[in-house]
């Protein structure tokens, strides 16, 4: 069971750092990016905290993010 939620945060970690990576790669000239992202797309052991810190620390950006309760979405602000 514990081996089963490693994989998950795994392979959900790794498909955003390939996807900030593309993102990163495609788009030079920018210097903020706004995305939203489900709530329920979260393995349960990863919260919001968690990935921006993460992919701040990764990337070397600034990441903010607001909750949209209504709509069940992270509103998420990447800053060069």
């Amino acid at each position: 069971m514990k081996e089963t939620i490693k994989a998950k945060e795994n392979h959900f970690l790794k498909y955003w750092e390939r996807r900030f990576d593309l993102i990163l790669q495609q788009n030079t000239n920018w210097n903020k990016l706004y995305f939203s992202l489900n709530k329920d797309i979260f393995p349960e052991t990863i919260d919001i905290d968690y990935f921006c810190i993460k992919h701040s620390q990764e990337l070397n950006l600034k990441f903010n993010y607001k909750v949209d309760q209504d709509a069940k979405h992270y509103n998420i602000t990447i800053t060069k």
